[in-house]
């Protein structure tokens, strides 16, 4: 049986693969390392192991100890790599066993046909938003799939928890199981087989560093998920905790096997949070802790060769001499812009007799017209980020489909996006997370920001003091990547600029070569190439109209 069948595969195709999967694997993955650390080879435990799918050079250990043609089929007692053919890593199989339950998106509609549920039922249990109720049925939010099962249920609810309903079924579809050697349990899997190296097509590094490609990220994320979850659950971590990571897991399975079956890999979903494009300003923004003043800068963007500033309840639209364009009622997140549109995005909540609800909408300005669109333009790629129960998922505005930022642990400190949207930055307070890009919802580049427990920095070889309080910018470009954070301005990933502040909004260019840093009243826009190179913009003769308009808008 071809170990491809697992993802590709008929049921009992996939059942065979699974039960072959030990004495044709090369050998269990146990980290998402590429590389061994301070060397150039390849991680004897991780998805390029020479160890477990084969010599790198044909005929040659990783170590150098056994080599030759007439050593082939030998395993080198000092690295235990076989000497053997460099084919191997075209056909050598391995696996990750995360110890865990988990659900094939290809096996649903049989579970679903031997329990007699609906695919959904069973695809919500599985992720946990649903759980097994005592009378064997799904309960909870089946439908509606952004609730979170409580703690009470939390024994009766992901793959696991279908394990016993299925293993005490009976029928036609159990009997045909039973008649080729497997049990209806048998359809919830444990093990993952991973493909060999040599054919899991990557691309070129990203932005120059030594990165593999989108597919390799995937099994990389899936490994790294596995492992992790498999310790959390080793140490009977919180249940909460457990639960977000099963879910992440399950969630990186489902986007590894589109992968494998030829679906461009993404990790959009089929759920969905409504998002409504309406014409008119959207509500002031405001925020719980502290009142904003009608002046006080919140977001930047560049829009062409414009500078958009949003404050309370206006957007000011400046040309880069410093002169307004307009000033325009206008509240909620300033998320995007082109040359002709700018992208707000609010979540409103409404009451009613069962309690809150959010509602979703985006607000799309003309800046041409000075109107509001009823439809979201074709010039904008209507894709926003929203921190939802200490997550982040991305949502598509067109469709409603959601994407959920597995990497982020916690809470979301940085979450804003490139001036186009087509990229997002999110990270935790622990520095995980990075750059997504919006139109997969897969992360393309680890930012490795330091933590926020951080308080010094190291900038072009000087330490410097962190920010407390600094505006957070995107930039992603074919070749490079800027952002600013903690006051320091990183390009690739080094630190090369320290921004002294208070500066309240921040917003790169489309190309990345200036960086506009907005305070109350003026704005600096400097080279990143060459920071001494700054020219400061008065704002004082727009603010006085951006109070009125702001006065205005309630």
């Amino acid at each position: 049986m071809d170990l491809a069948a697992f993802f590709t595969g008929q049921p009992l195709e996939i059942l065979a693969a699974v039960r072959d999967l030990p004495k044709r694997s090369g050998g269990v993955v146990t980290t998402a390392a590429l590389w061994a650390d301070g060397s150039q080879h390849h991680d004897p435990k991780g998805p390029l192991s020479e160890r477990i799918f084969g010599p790198l050079f044909a005929w040659e250990c990783a170590c150098g100890a056994t080599c030759g043609v007439a050593r082939d089929g030998e395993r080198c007692p000092r690295c235990s790599v076989l000497c053997g053919s460099a084919d191997l890593r075209h056909t050598t199989w391995g696996h990750v066993d995360p110890g865990l339950s988990l659900l094939h998106p290809r096996l649903v509609h049989l579970i679903a046909e031997i329990l007699g549920w609906t695919e959904a039922e069973v695809r919500a249990v599985a992720h946990g938003f649903a759980y097994v109720g005592t009378d064997g049925r799904a309960e909870g939010h089946v439908s509606d799939l952004w609730g979170v099962v409580d703690s009470d249920h939390i024994d009766v609810t992901r793959a696991a928890a279908l394990r016993p309903l299925l293993e005490a079924a009976t029928g036609p579809r159990v009997d045909e199981l039973i008649a080729h050697g497997f049990s209806a349990a048998d359809l919830i899997v444990t093990v993952i087989p991973i493909p060999p190296p040599g054919v899991r097509g990557r691309s070129r590094s990203v932005h120059g560093r030594r990165e593999h490609g989108v597919a390799e990220t995937l099994w990389c994320r899936l490994v790294n998920l596995a492992v992790s979850a498999k310790r959390i659950f080793e140490i009977e971590a919180a249940p909460i905790v457990m639960m977000q990571q099963q879910f992440a897991l399950q969630r990186a399975f489902e986007g590894i096997c589109e992968l494998m079956t030829g679906t461009p890999p993404s990790l959009w979903q089929s759920e969905r949070k409504p998002v409504e494009v309406i014409a008119e300003p959207p509500a002031p923004w405001d925020t719980a802790e502290e009142p904003l003043k009608p002046t006080d800068p919140i977001h930047a963007v560049f829009a062409g060769n414009a500078l958009l500033i949003s404050y309370r309840g206006a957007l000011a639209r400046l040309s880069l001499t410093g002169s307004a364009k307009g000033v325009y009622r206008a509240g909620g997140r300033l998320v995007a812009a082109t040359s002709t549109h700018a992208m707000f995005f609010r979540v409103n909540e409404a009451w009613s007799d069962n309690g809150p609800r959010y509602c979703r909408a985006v607000h799309v300005l003309d800046l041409k017209k000075g109107s509001w669109c009823s439809t979201l333009p074709d010039d904008c790629l209507g894709v926003v980020a929203e921190e939802d129960l200490e997550e982040v998922h991305l949502i598509d505005v067109r469709t409603g489909r959601t994407a959920r930022l597995g990497e982020l642990s916690d809470y979301p400190v940085v979450l804003t996006s490139s001036p186009d949207g087509k990229w997002i930055w999110a990270e935790d307070k622990n520095g995980a997370g990075g750059i997504f890009d919006a139109k997969t919802g897969l992360r393309h580049i680890d930012t490795e920001v330091p933590p926020r427990s951080s308080s010094q920095l190291w900038v072009a070889g000087a330490r410097v003091r962190a920010a407390a309080e600094s505006p957070v910018a995107l930039h992603v470009g074919e070749r490079d990547w800027s952002t600013l954070c903690r006051g320091v301005v990183r390009v690739n990933g080094e630190a090369v600029i320290a921004i002294e502040m208070p500066y309240l909004a921040a917003a790169f260019s489309a190309d990345g070569r200036r960086l506009a840093l907005v305070a109350k009243e003026h704005v600096d826009i400097l080279s990143v190439a060459e920071p001494s190179v700054r020219v400061r913009r008065d704002l004082r003769a727009v603010l006085p109209r951006v109070r009125v308009v702001s006065a205005q808008h309630r």
